[in-house]
């Protein structure tokens, strides 16, 4: 079975009036621009109205394959609570727009043996396994830690930066 290694969370929250249909396109847009396949169709879930709004919940899942023994993985998890839609006018013009309590998490994984090359009949599923532990231990120990691990999370805050753009948050 591969190896999946989860590095920490980003978490982005947000109050007040933005633009649901571009947030999600942006999102999309920076998979798509880096590289990132999105797989399966997002896992949406909506739950009607409480007298406040409702609630949207949905996953966003990206992969990038770097090498033949390292896969980076990034879910997207936007959570919209109390969601409504309203009309604002912006520079003389009217907007669309919507007004939630936003909590977004950003997910960066690492897997390695996702070809599932270190795996095999049960004689030899013993030694492959442990083959493939002093490989990752030993062999690319240093690759791991100082390169891969930092290159899923700077995609991960890069992604963060163009949510919050999106957003209109001040980006630091």
């Amino acid at each position: 079975m591969p190896l999946k290694y989860q590095l920490p969370c980003t978490y982005i929250k947000h109050r007040g009036f933005f633009n649901y249909a571009e947030l999600l396109q942006k999102v999309r847009q920076w998979f798509i621009d880096d590289d990132f396949e999105v797989l399966n169709v997002p896992i949406y879930k909506q739950k009607f109205p409480a007298p406040t709004g409702v609630e949207h919940e949905l996953t966003i899942h990206g992969e990038k394959t770097v090498t033949e023994y390292v896969k980076y993985h990034i879910d997207v998890m936007i959570r919209a609570m109390n969601m409504r839609d309203i009309e604002i006018i912006h520079e003389g013009k009217k907007m669309k727009m919507q007004e939630a309590q936003l909590q977004i998490e950003i997910i960066p994984v690492i897997e390695f043996d996702w070809q599932k090359r270190f795996q095999g009949p049960a004689p030899w599923k013993n030694f492959l396994k442990a083959l493939d532990e002093f490989y990752r231990k030993h062999i690319i120990k240093y690759k791991i830690d100082d390169y891969w691990e930092d290159m899923v999370l700077l995609k991960a805050s890069q992604l963060a930066r163009v949510i919050k753009e999106t957003l209109g948050e001040e980006v630091i």
